[in-house]
């Protein structure tokens, strides 16, 4: 059995050189990692949302799809989680 902080270590790793990042918590005494995904790849962030809010590091309330406004004026929809 693998260990529970090892997967979620790799699953860190594998965001941040995707499109994930970390960002520091008001206060600064904590960090946090935001997970982040064009819509069309909603199915994988659900995925690994459902992962990490089993291993209890995020909420376990369902992430809804947003729109953002590019500089060029074109919308994207993004979906996004934070732990």
């Amino acid at each position: 059995m693998r260990d529970v902080n090892a997967d979620m270590i790799s699953i860190i790793y594998g965001s941040l050189l995707g499109n994930g990042h970390a960002e520091r918590r008001s206060g600064g005494k904590a960090t946090r990692i935001c997970f982040y995904q064009e819509s069309s790849n909603e199915e994988y962030l659900l995925y690994l949302h459902s992962l990490i809010a089993n291993l209890g590091y995020c909420n376990t309330t369902i992430p809804k799809i947003s729109t953002k406004l590019k500089k060029n004026g074109k919308i994207r929809k993004v979906i996004r989680f934070t732990t």
